[in-house]
Order: C-alpha cells, then sequence, then structure tokens
C-alpha cells in the first residue's frame, strides 16, 4: 500500500486541494483520506475536462474525478449538515460520491457552530480567526461533556437524540456564552433549540449514517478493502490546515501567547500517522504544499505579512469571522524557516517516512524567486535532502 501525505507547510490555503487531485490522477487505485479537523476545511479543485470547480468541505479533493471514495479517519469531525448540503450539490453536477468512516469519528453537533460563531462576535477586535464551524468548540464540549461519536448518536432512539441536542445547546449557553449573553443572538437560538430544527438535524444525521459506511476498524492499514468491494492501491491523506496553525509551530503574538490563534487539531506528519494508525512496514511519502507566497486568512500574527501585496482568491473571500486573506512575499529569510519546519515535523516521525518533498503551487500567480528555495535550503541545514517541485497552477 502506498501511502502519500498532503500537509500544508504554512498557514492553510496553500493549494492541498489541487495536489491531492494531481496525485489522485497520477497514483495507482486511490483512496482520499480526510484526517483532521473537519468541513472548516475549503479545499478547491478545477477539473479541466468538464469545466468544474468546486470547494471542498466534507469530501476528498479526489472527488470530482467520480471513481475516487473519501474515508473520514478516527480523528475527523463529523458533520451531518454539511455533509449533506454537500452531496446535494455534486450530485446536481453529475458527481457520485462513495465515503466511508472510521468507528471513532466524533460528531459535531448544531450547537458547536452556533457558540462559536457567538463568540467570535463578541469578541470584536480580539477574534481568534475562526471561520464559524464550530471545530474547537466541538473539541471542548468533547472535553467536558464527554465524547460523543457519530456511532453513539447512531444508537439513540428519536427521544434520546431530541434530548442530546438540548442538553448540548444549553450546556453551551451556560457554560461557553454566559460572559457574552447580552451579544447573543436569541432567535438564532431559539430557532437552533426548536422542534423543526432538532428533526431537520437528524434527518440530515440518518441520510448520512445510510450512505457513509462503516468501517470495522479506525486502523485504515488493517481495513480489507475488498470486503467494500473497492481494490485501493495508494492512500492519500488529505490533512487540513497547515503547519504554522499546529501548536507546535505557531507564531506567538506580542504576548508570547499562540493557543487561542492555533488549531487544536495536528496538522503535520504526527496527525497524518494517528489517522491512519501505525505504519511499520509502511513508508510514508510526504508532500509539504505551499504556494509561491504566503498567505494567511484569519487572525493571528503574520510576520511574513507583506503590506500591499494581493491575489484575488474566490475561496477565501472575506467574510464576518476570517476577515480578509492577507499575503505574503517568500523571500530567502522565510524560505529557510518553511524548510526548517519541514525537515522539523518530518525528522520528528523518521521510522515512518519514506520520503519529504516541498511542492510549489500557484506558480501561474506568482514566479518562485530563481534559487530563493535552493538557497534556502542548504542556509538552513546543508544535508537538506528534500526534493522542492514545480508544480502547477491554480
Amino acid at each position: 500500500m502506498r501511502i502519500e501525505a498532503v500537509i500544508g507547510a504554512n498557514y492553510g490555503d496553500e493549494g492541498k486541494g489541487l495536489f491531492t487531485e494531481y496525485l489522485c490522477r497520477n497514483r495507482p487505485k486511490p483512496l482520499v483520506v480526510l484526517s483532521n479537523g473537519g468541513c472548516q476545511r475549503g479545499h478547491t479543485v478545477n477539473n479541466p475536462e468538464t469545466g468544474i470547480r468546486h470547494v471542498f468541505h466534507h469530501f476528498g479533493s479526489g472527488t470530482l474525478l467520480k471513481t475516487v471514495p473519501s474515508v473520514y479517519a478516527k480523528t475527523f469531525l463529523l458533520n451531518p449538515i454539511a455533509y449533506v448540503a454537500e452531496k446535494n450539490e455534486l450530485s446536481k453536477l453529475g458527481i457520485p460520491v462513495k465515503a466511508f468512516r472510521a468507528p471513532g469519528c466524533i460528531l459535531q453537533l448544531p450547537c458547536d457552530m452556533f457558540v462559536n460563531q457567538m463568540l467570535e462576535k463578541a469578541r470584536g477586535q480580539e477574534r481568534h480567526g475562526s471561520c464559524g464551524w464550530g471545530i474547537w468548540e466541538t473539541q471542548v464540549r468533547n472535553q467536558w461533556k464527554g465524547r460523543l461519536t457519530f456511532e453513539d448518536f447512531l444508537g439513540m432512539d428519536y427521544q434520546a437524540r431530541r434530548q442530546c441536542l438540548l442538553e448540548s445547546a444549553e450546556w453551551g449557553f451556560c457554560h461557553r456564552l454566559d460572559d457574552v449573553k447580552s451579544q447573543v443572538d436569541y432567535d438564532i437560538m431559539e430557532e437552533l433549540m426548536s422542534d423543526e430544527f432538532c428533526d431537520h438535524f437528524i434527518r440530515d444525521f440518518d441520510d448520512m449514517a445510510k450512505h457513509v459506511k462503516l468501517l470495522e476498524t479506525d486502523r485504515l492499514l488493517e481495513v480489507d478493502w475488498g470486503k467494500y468491494e473497492l481494490d485501493i492501491k495508494t492512500l492519500v491523506v488529505e490533512n487540513g490546515q497547515g503547519l504554522l496553525l499546529d501548536k507546535t509551530y505557531a507564531p506567538k503574538d506580542e504576548n508570547g501567547e499562540q493557543s487561542v490563534h492555533a488549531t487544536p487539531s495536528k496538522t503535520g506528519l504526527e496527525g497524518v500517522i494517528e489517522a491512519i494508525g501505525e505504519t511499520d512496514g509502511f513508508g510514508i511519502t510526504a508532500n509539504y504544499v505551499t504556494r509561491t507566497y504566503f498567505t494567511r486568512h484569519g487572525a493571528g500574527p503574520f510576520p511574513e505579512h507583506t503590506p500591499g501585496m494581493s491575489f484575488r482568491d474566490e475561496t477565501n473571500m472575506p467574510n464576518d469571522y476570517q476577515g480578509s486573506m492577507r499575503f505574503g512575499e517568500m523571500t530567502e529569510e522565510y524560505a529557510v524557516s518553511l524548510l526548517m519546519r519541514v525537515m522539523i515535523d518530518s525528522a520528528s516521525h523518521a521510522k515512518f517516512l519514506k520520503e519529504r518533498n516541498v511542492v510549489l503551487t500557484h506558480c501561474n500567480e506568482m514566479k518562485p524567486n530563481p534559487g530563493v528555495l535552493n538557497e534556502a535550503r542548504f542556509s538552513s541545514d546543508s544535508e537538506f535532502s528534500t526534493e522542492i517541485t514545480d508544480y502547477g497552477r491554480k
């Protein structure tokens, strides 16, 4: 089994969807594993054969090829509302979907998104930069109220499900929104706890449970894919976000803090290994993806920022939670930092590593400064063996 990991080298938005689709076109019998975070990801693919452009949230970025299934690793958060909406959108485009779930997947609830959005609005200029999908709030609820998996909810009867939704919403309101209740939108809160909305969520949940097949184990390398009528030769592990959003690598703010602007998920090679299980006997090809420049969409320190630099990005348009996207030049200094964190991340799990690559995307927008990354490679480590691949078009 070949394992290709697609990892963001920076703050996310590097072109991971673009490169995932490239791998699915050029590797034998692929399957895409969604490995961390949840539907907050926005991975864009343009299919040159059909002219279809799609931003993937709850499906792997090889889906437009029609034969590539998606697998939700135990570390991926399942959101039935987002899943059904995207499934229906793809259906209208004539794209069939096939998806599987690991038994350990955590379930996202509507209250997680509501609490996230209300808190971000209340923070004003101190916003964390969340995209409003409730990824962090899902983790907080599971920490304090107990782990709720997709399978746990599936095993409940109708009344128990409604009670779970109402109790979780009440808990979020009382414990997470207590300090900002004056700024809470009570109309939305009332709708969230209505019978109609609870029934809508339960219908979407049942739809997802019906169409997303349950695997027998969380350890994806032990799955007998033949039992699911699949012949799989390549696992393409499509990470969300990027290394500089992981607490291990995230830059600190002026107070020396980084946690509020970092993600709770593991965005590097450690997250890949956790998602698929131990890989003894298997080598991972780790592909660290970067544009030919830097981007950050959301609050938080951005030392690479270049004032006045701008590109149009239809996926990352300004929004209420993340604001506008910022851009930065790929100088030699920052290229050195990029290659250093790639080296550190890959070396920290070297026994699982077969090969590591740095992949450049969006080369049609800004050509890489000749020699910058190669010069940075030798500045960072004279024995740094990463291959640098000039891939792409947006």
